[in-house]
Order: C-alpha cells, then structure tokens, then sequence
C-alpha cells in the first residue's frame, strides 16, 4: 500500500556541503545556507543558474516519467507507464517549477520572495499568442495568510510592486495587461474559487448578430503569467475543487506547489496537485503512475528540509513535547461510561460483526464525551442548552434527569407488559379462568401504577411548591418559559413542566389499568361459569365495574383538564367576540349630477355586492359558531365510546370548509374594498373546488355549495370602492381646472362632487374599520378550531390505549407471546435494577458525601454499588460475592449484573510523557518536561467553577502561566470547533482573554492576538485552515485531544516553532486515561513516524 513515506522519503534534499552560487541578486536580507541551496534548486527547476555571476540557461533534465527498457530486437527505448508511450530516444522533462515542500516554519516565504528577485521574465520574453506575456508572479493564498503575506513582501522586499486581486466584479472594465505592471499579484483561494464561471473558454463561432455586451472573463486567463505560485496547496490537492479547476487553466510559465504537509493521507495526495505542474497531463493520466515512476518524479520535482536536518543552520530553539494523561473526574466517568455501554448494545461489539459506520459514529461521541458531556452529538444534554456552557453541577443534574426519566420509562413498560399479559389470557378460550386470571395481572398493573402516581404527585409538589396543585394540569405555557428563559425561575418553570408531563404520561397508564380492571369484572359478570363457581353475585360485580370505569373516567379528565381549559378559555373568548350584526353600505344622499353619475352608478353596483357578502358573512360567521361553541365530547357525564376523534371527523371537515368560506368571503370584501387581491386564498379555493368536484376532500357537497355561491360574489377585477374614491378625486381636479376657465355649470358639479367624494370616504373608513375586526375574528376562529382538535387528538390517544386487544377471541392460549411477554418483563426489570443502582450513585455524587466500604469499613475510593444502594470495596465485593449472592448489610439477593462501578474521592494524578517530533516515547511514565511541583501547583489553581475533566484542566495550565511566565501566550487547538466555542466560554468565566481566527462578525482577530499583550489564549480549529499562519509569540501549544490526521497535528505546532521563533517552546497533547483517546493517539502516533 502506498504510504506517506514514498513521498517523504524520496524529495530532493541538497547536498549540505554544496555553497549555493547566487550571483549578484541584490537580495535585501540574509538567507540561511539551506535556504540558498534551496533557491538554487528552484532556479534549476526554472530552467537557469548563475554561472559567472550571470544567469545562464540549464539543460533540460531528462523525463522521470520513462524508464529505460530493451526491446524484443535488442534496441534500447524508453516506456512511460503514465503517457502509455514508446520512445528511442530518451525525452526531455518540459515541467518548470515543482514543489517546494520544507517543513512548517523554515522559511517558505522568503524562499520564493528571493526566486522572485533573482529570477525575473526575460526582458525580450514574446506575447503567448494572442495574451500578454505578464512577467509578474501570481501568488494564491489561504484568506486567512492574506495580510500575513502582504505584511511579508513588505517587510523583506520593500521594493517589490505588489497587488491583491479581489475578483473579477472589483477589477470592472480594466485592462488585463495592467497586471503587468506589478512584480507580484497575490490572491486567495476563495476568490479564484469563485471565477471558476469566468475563465471559461468563449464560444467561436459567428453569430449573425454580435454581442452587445462582451462576457466577462477573469483576468487572471487574460495574460501570461511568468510565475503561479500555490501558497498551502494541500488546501486544493483533490485537484476537482473550484479553486483547482482555475489554477489549472491559469496561462504561466512556471508552477509552483509551495506546501509544508503536501501528503494529508498517503503519497497519492500528490496526484491532485500534479495537473497544475503539468497542465498538458489531466488527473486521469496521473491516476495511472506506478511507485517506480513517482519516486523518480518527486526525487526531480519536490525538495524539503526538515527542522532535523538544518538544525545547525538556524538554531531554533527545541521544543519539548508532553503527553498529559487525565483521568475522569468522577461525574465525566460516569457519563462517559454511559456512552460506552450504550455503543456497545448498539454496535453488538459482543457479536460476531459490527456496523463499521455505526462504529465511527460512535468513536466521534467517546471522544467528545471525554471533552465535555454538552458536546455530545444526538444528546438531551445538548439539545435543550444551545449556547451556553453548563458546569459539572449542571450536567450532573441532568444525567440525574435523564436516569429518571429511563427508570419511568422502563416502569410504564414494566407495567404495560403486565397489562398485555392480562390481555393474552383475558382472550384465551381454552384457559376456563381466563377473566380472574387476567383480573389479577391487571390489579397487580393497577398497584404498581398507583403506586408511581403517587410517588410523581409527591415529586410535583416538591418541584411546584407549596400552595400548588399536584394534579396534571395547569401546564407551563411557552410564554413563561419564554420569558424565563434567562431569568432565575427558568430552570424552575423547566422542573415543573416536565414533571406534570410525567405525571400525565403515568395517568394515562393508571388509566389503562383502571379500565381493563373494570372489563375484567364486566367480563366476570358476564360469565355464567364463574358465577356457579361461587363468585360474588352479579350486583357486586356489577358495582365493582361501574366503580372502576368511573374510576377511570376521574383519570381521564384529569389528564384532559388542561386540553379542556384551553378549549373553554377559547370558546368563551368567541362568545363574546361574536357580533352578528355586519355593518352594511348605507344608500347615498342625493348628490347625483350630470359629470358624477358613473361614479354614482359604480358605487351603487359595490354597495349591493357588498351587502350581498356581507350577508353571507353573517350567515357563515353563525356557522363557524356555532360548531366551535358545541360541547366537548367526554365530558363529567358524557361516555367514551373509544370512535371520539373519528365521530369529529364530520363536523371537522363542516369545519374546515364554513372556514375557507369565511375566510374567502373576507378576501373578497378586502378586493371589493380596497382592490387588493388574495391570490394564495383564491387558488386554495380553486383547489378545494377542484377535489369536491371530483367527490374528494372535506364534505364534497358542501364544498361545491360553497364556491358557487363564491362565485356570485366575487368582484370584478377593476372595481373597488377605493377605485371609486380615487375617480372622484379625479373628476374634482378637473371640475377645478373647468371652474377656473369660467364654465358656469362646472362649479355646480364640483359641490356636488366634493360632497360625493365626503360621503364616500366616510363609507370606506367605516368599512375599513370594521373590515380590521373581521380579521381577527377569523384569527380567534383558527385558534379555536386548532385547540379543539387539539383536544380530541388527545382524546383519541388515550382511547387508543384501551382498544380491543384482537378483533376475535383466540381459541387456545397463545404461549408464544406470554413467554415474550415473561421475557420482556425479566429484562426491564434487570434494566430498572441497573438503572436504580445508577441512581443511588449520581445521588451520592451530589451529596458528596464520604462513603465506607460496607464490609471492611475502610474508606471507600474504587469499589461498586448493589441494586440495594450499598457499596463495598471492589476486592471486598470480589472475595464477598464469590461465595455469597446476598448483600452482607440487608441480605437482599444480589446478582452480578445488579454491581455497578463506583470511585469516590480518588487520587487523580496526571501522568506525563515527553515524546520525540516522531511520538517516540522518550521517557517513562513520570513527571518529564514538567516537574513533580510544577504538576502539583498546576492541579491546586483554584477554579471559582468546574466544567469538565479537560476544560478544568486546561484552563488552570493556562491560569498558573499567567502566574509563572507572565506575559506568555498559548494557542489552544481542536478539531472540535464547539468544544473551543465551549471552552471560550469558560475562559470567559474565569477571567481569561482569548481570541480565535474570526469574531462573531467574521473579522480576523490574527493581529489582536499578536499585538495586544492581554491576549492570553488563541483558539485554533483545524477546520480553520491554519496553515501558514505565523504566531511565534505564542510559546506553548495545547492540543485538546489527539490528532489522527498527522498532518494537521504537524501544522498545528509549526504555527509557533518556526523560524522567528526566540523561544523554547512546548507543545501539550492532552489525553483522558482509560478512554478511547489512548487508542486514538497510539494510532496517531503510527501514522506519525510514517510521515517523520
């Protein structure tokens, strides 16, 4: 398989005993001897060399991308596996330029600054055919490096004309041929991403017209660049982005490939980069290249120093990397091996195959759950608290939540399964006592349901406090929570929601009992057999089932109480709202004359029309009322007969149509009034018109009445009263005009139309007026019909729950599902044992309270926690349940799987590796790169609050800096960009300032971070981009977790040891101990030395 290594292992590395010979470049600075043989190099690579202190042309190397054969007659060739082709004679490689592959913080930059100044476009360089020969260098850039890079060329070469290309919409109408007034143009990726569309070939054919515009093309395809440099290339290596598509097309004479980690995965990475070296070969032809062949192609192409090999020549300062290993804080080891349980039911890991995606779904969880529980993809925990960071009281409590709320869970299912197993004899013919056997398990149901109701109403008058009703009703509206969100009730209201929401979830199971225990005795009752049996006498049975179904009806319209206040609070709300009268459209006075009359006329054919709907308005308006206002279905003395919802469907689908009606005779008073047409109301009724005429849709019949009568009133397109408001004011303007001129009549007309025009406006206002509250009324009827089927939804699912079992008796017993039924109940009560035990712990953890070891009284730190709530030693346990199954304190039976781990009070010490760049352990285990003192001080900085086990401990790394090395700067690195958005926020809590590439705003905060001597922390997300950028102010590193991606570990800690920097520097890789993260980093470090 290919490696990292076949590219590492075979760049181009300059002999270190050869004196690069640069002539007379007139270089501003000073470079490194290695970085004077690497200029060299690429000079070559450009075809030239000084020789006698002038440049002079070099001879074209031969091609790396054919081998030398013998042919079946003996005569030597050349065989390119790549071209797919056969020669005599050996070809000559045309590739100018190549990669320039250095590691991360050797200097990069002013390697190609320098190639830029010794090798300039020949001054007699000829046009390429019909473009501009441009003999300035184009450098593309990450965005975030832009200033870097300006800040670069200005500070080195301070003579070189340089210009940034914002894209083609900023260059406007300007001449291409301007850019070869610069020395360098330097752009982004991101902006030649976006020009992908613009340097596209044009068409060239003859079109019988010409164009009036000319298309828009990029100037970057309008000349011929000397040089194309590709700054961070890995960021375009699949060679298929926008970015790559317009760097290949970009004319040049020379390509670049500048790239510290040009190898991401493996060697093949490469492939991606090679069609912009060699634009004549597309990325299909390199997809075919042999390991032969590429190690000759990159021993020719690419060269690279590592730090290692130059560390004589520029004396960086070293750098110490540690290995710091955390163990769990007791609450995150808790959650943590949560998690893990569950990916181990969910990935069958016990089972002969795994989900290989499941897997890795997974794997990403563990590893954020050794962040911080909030971080937790799919989680509760981070559902309901966006954008803030919750300390490990917090999530405490919520793992405290969720556990209650899988123990209600597993207890409802507990019972449920009891009630089915009622439900499988009470249908058994064959089974002769099938009715008191089935009664018993739904008493036993009925018991264990009570019980938990209580045990909720208990729990929900703790929660709402005293002078509270414990029953399930009066729900906490969104408003209150709304305006609570950030208040000091809000997690108050939350409590007091969810535990009503609980209580109503076990009522509805209370209620299930209560009416099966009822059909039981109906069922007794009924039964000739169990009477001559010597049962109670019918009367009593009698009794007992009106007793329980009126028991039952009790539960029913406690759980329905609030739906019904909802629907009450409405419906008194339409009572007194409701107006019948709709005011109509009074005759006029007598204002006629002989220029006014059209107006009149016009206004005469509205008034009737809207009278007509106005009418009709009422009239459905009475409809709509009177079904909302019909009473509620299961009320105090109304029976369910288990079809509620389905005995509303009629007067639902009544409902729906008066309403469109209602609503579409609104639309039309609002056209006739104002001209304003409602076109989405329109094509809802055309719609609704359509079905019905075909016999679909809500009471078809109804529907057709309704747009046909629809029909007679709508409005012609071009009449409206406001129409008619705005003619008169026209006829008065010319009236005005006529008066003026001295037509005797004309005056007559005008007071006539002035006084028109005032009764007019008078209408319209009043209508307008009135039509405002017809709106509304619309608007309440919606709400109405909304919580009313709200309402009977609800009611219809608890009619559900007490459906018939099967449609028909079963002639024997069905063993089958009363053995699954057995099965399902014996597994969740072993889940409930877990769960209880998993309680008592999460509620110690609160206490915090000391605990001893049940058996040898010694205080306990490692041990585990019986379904019974008391704890023992974990050698106690082992030595006590190897020959006993019952608890030595209460002798309840105990089994193994009821045991669950627990530590109290441990001793967390951090273990600490120093590791060599390749991750080779350096040291043992031990305090290596950080004292012995210096671990134990950094572990006793006081934090006002705690978080989780790493935000803890990085932020009190970073505290005992500012206390120790004051002044020094951290840049602080994940792959997690939440996890830094959490961690900004705790840092935020305890004082400590920070920055990261972009604010809020999108502004870069690079030079804040440099500059401002407060800055402290720079967060730094891998999918950010970093590379290149430069930040040797900083001298430490923290990497909050392991990095599988060696390359991006590799420009995460160039970004502050690299030349420049006059500091010792270290780098922290923070792992959690016993927890997916040591797996991941052996992997890390594997790949690691691959790429080293």
């Amino acid at each position: 398989e290919w490696s990292p290594q076949d590219f590492y292992a075979n760049t181009h590395v300059p002999d270190p005993s050869t004196v690069a010979n640069l002539g007379d470049c007139h270089l501003p600075f000073v470079l490194f001897p290695f970085q004077a043989r690497t200029v060299a190099w690429m000079l070559k690579r450009e075809g030239v060399q000084y020789a006698g202190g002038r440049l002079a042309d070099v001879a074209q190397p031969t091609s790396p991308l054919f081998h030398r054969a013998v042919d079946a007659l003996g005569t030597p060739c050349y065989i390119s596996d790549v071209l797919s082709q056969i020669c005599i004679t050996p070809p000559l490689f045309d590739m100018r330029g190549g990669i320039l592959a250095e590691e991360m913080g050797l200097g990069k930059t002013v390697e190609l600054i320098s190639l830029i100044r010794a090798h300039a476009q020949p001054p007699n360089m000829l046009d390429n055919g019909h473009l501009t020969s441009c003999g300035a260098t184009l450098i593309v850039v990450p965005s975030h490096i832009l200033h870097q890079w300006t800040n670069e060329l200005k500070a080195h070469d301070p003579g070189l004309r340089v210009f940034t290309y914002t894209g083609v919409q900023k260059w406007g109408d300007r001449e291409p041929r301007e850019m070869a007034e610069y020395d360098v143009v330097i752009t982004t990726y991101n902006t030649i991403s976006r020009e992908v569309h613009f340097t596209q070939e044009l068409p060239t054919r003859v079109l019988r017209r010409a164009p009036v515009n000319k298309p828009m093309r990029s100037p970057l395809v309008e000349v011929s660049w000397w040089r194309v440099c590709l700054d961070e290339a890995q960021m375009v290596e699949s060679g298929v982005s926008g970015a790559a598509k317009v760097a290949q097309q970009i004319p040049r004479v020379n390509s670049w490939v500048v790239s510290g980690t040009p190898i991401q995965k493996d060697a093949r990475d490469l492939i991606g980069l090679l069609p912009f070296l060699q634009s004549a070969h597309s990325m299909k032809t390199w997809k075919k290249i042999s390991r032969p062949t590429y190690k000759r192609l990159v021993a020719q192409i690419a060269l690279r120093h590592t730090k290692e090999l130059v560390r004589d020549e520029i004396a960086l300062p070293p750098q110490t990397r540690v290995v710091v290993t955390l163990p769990f804080s007791p609450v995150d080891q808790q959650n943590y091996n949560d998690h893990a349980e569950v990916m181990a039911r969910e990935c069958q890991l016990e089972g002969e195959s795994t989900d290989s995606e499941k897997m890795r779904v997974w794997l990403r969880r563990l590893r954020q759950a050794c962040l911080h529980p909030q971080l937790i993809d799919g989680t509760m925990v981070r559902k309901r608290n966006p954008g803030q960071l919750l300390g490990v009281d917090q999530v405490l409590q919520s793992m405290v939540d969720q556990n209650e709320a899988s123990i209600r869970s597993e207890q409802r299912a507990l019972i449920l399964s009891r009630v089915r197993q009622g439900h499988v004899l009470a249908y058994a013919k064959s089974v002769p006592d099938r009715a008191p056997q089935a009664l018993r398990r739904y008493q036993e149901a009925l018991k264990s349901a009570q019980e938990l109701v209580k045990e909720c109403r208990d729990e929900l008058a703790a929660v709402a406090g005293a002078g509270v009703s414990s029953e399930a009703d009066g729900e906490v509206s969104e408003d209150e929570l709304d305006k609570a969100a950030k208040g000091p009730e809000a997690e108050a209201l939350r409590r007091r929601a969810g535990a009503r929401r609980e209580l109503r979830s076990l009522l509805e199971v209370e209620h299930v009992c209560l009416f099966f225990v009822a059909t039981a005795y109906f069922q007794l009752k009924t039964e000739k057999e169990a009477l001559a049996a010597g049962e109670s006498p019918t009367s009593e049975l009698e009794t007992l089932e009106t007793a329980y179904y009126d028991r039952a009806q009790a539960v029913r319209t406690e759980i329905l109480r609030g739906s019904r206040a909802r629907v009450n609070n409405v419906m008194t709300k339409v009572k007194a709202s409701f107006s019948p009268e709709i005011p109509i459209v009074p005759e006029l006075p007598d204002v006629d004359g002989i220029e006014n009359r059209r107006i009149v006329d016009a206004f005469f054919e509205l008034r009737d029309l809207l009278n007509a709907q106005a009418d009709a308005l009422q009239e459905i308006r009475q409809k709509v009322v009177e079904i909302l206002l019909q009473p509620l279905v299961d009320n105090d003395v109304t029976e369910t007969t288990g079809e509620e919802y389905e005995s509303s469907t009629k007067t639902q689908d009544d409902l729906y149509v008066y309403e469109l009606w209602h609503r579409a005779l609104i639309a039309q008073r609002q056209a006739t009034l104002i001209g304003q047409r409602n076109t989405l109301v329109n094509n809802e009724v055309k719609d609704a018109a359509r079905m019905a005429k075909d016999g679909t849709g809500p009471n078809p019949e109804l529907m057709r009445k309704a747009a046909e009568r629809l029909a007679a009133l709508q409005p012609n397109d071009q009449a409206s009263l406001r129409g008619v408001v705005t003619e008169a004011r026209s006829l008065i303007t010319q009236l005005e005009w006529k008066r003026d001129g001295g037509a005797a009549r004309a005056a007559a007309e005008l007071a006539l139309t002035e006084q028109l025009l005032k009764e007019l406006q008078d209408i319209t206002s009043h209508q307008m007026k009135h039509f405002g509250e017809l709106e509304k009324a619309h608007d309440l009827f919606r709400t109405a019909t909304n919580v009313r089927l709200d309402y009977y939804r609800q009611l219809q699912g608890i009619s559900d729950t007490v459906a018939p079992y099967k449609e028909s008796m079963d002639d024997k017993l069905d063993k089958v599902a009363l053995v699954d039924l057995e099965r399902k109940r014996a597994a969740a009560e072993a889940q409930l044992a877990t769960l209880y035990g998993k309680r008592r712990y999460l509620r110690h953890l609160q206490a915090e309270t000391d605990v001893d070891c049940g058996i040898c009284q010694s205080e306990l730190t490692d041990g585990v926690i019986s379904v019974c709530g008391h704890q023992f030693c974990r050698e106690c346990a082992g030595q006590w349940f190897a020959r006993s199954r019952r608890c030595p304190m209460c002798k309840a039976r105990i089994k193994k799987r009821d045991l669950r781990p627990v530590s109290h009070n441990q001793p967390r010490e951090l273990q600490v590796k120093e590791v060599a760049p390749s991750g080779i352990t350096t040291a043992a285990v031990g305090p290596v790169g950080i004292s012995a003192a210096t671990l134990r001080e950094i572990q006793a900085v006081e934090l006002p609050r705690t978080y989780s086990t790493k935000i803890d401990a990085i932020a009190r790394h970073i505290l005992w800096l500012r206390q120790h090395d004051p002044g020094a700067k951290s840049v602080v690195f994940s792959q997690f960009t939440p996890f830094l958005d959490l961690l900004g926020m705790a840092f935020a809590s305890l004082g400590i300032e920070f920055t990261s590439i972009k604010n809020k705003n999108g502004t870069s905060m690079i030079d804040e971070f440099l500059a401002n001597p407060a800055v402290e922390a720079f967060l730094l997300p891998a999918q950010s981009n970093a590379s290149g950028l430069n930040l040797v102010v900083a001298t430490h590193v923290f990497l909050c977790e392991p990095l599988i991606n060696p390359a991006i570990e590799m420009q995460a800690i160039a970004r502050v040891h690299r030349i420049g920097q006059r500091r010792a520097t270290t780098v922290y890789t923070y792992l959690i101990a016993d927890s997916v993260e040591e797996a991941v980093y052996e992997v890390a470090v594997g790949r690691r030395r691959e790429h080293v």
